[in-house]
């Protein structure tokens, strides 16, 4: 779906379109600064955040649709395998 995603400080995700140099849509959810994100396939990826959990979201309706928790530091890495 050509879109790129960059993580930030604010916990924040930013989704932009290939084709454009705006960012399109911002999506929120973590607390702290989002160190990685990994596609999972054409509809979901996911992110890694210092505030201990990681996101599954959709990427159609723009949803985080879980929570995963229990990591007592931050989430440096994520990759779907």
């Amino acid at each position: 779906s050509n879109m790129f995603v960059t993580g930030h400080e604010n916990g924040s995700i930013q989704e932009w379109k290939s084709i454009s140099d705006n960012c399109v849509h911002t999506f929120k959810g973590h607390e702290l600064w989002v160190n990685s994100i990994a596609k999972v396939d054409d509809s979901h990826f996911i992110s890694g955040s210092a505030d201990d959990t990681f996101k599954l979201w959709k990427i159609q309706s723009k949803d985080c649709i879980r929570t995963f928790s229990g990591h007592t530091d931050a989430v440096t890495a994520v990759m779907y395998m």
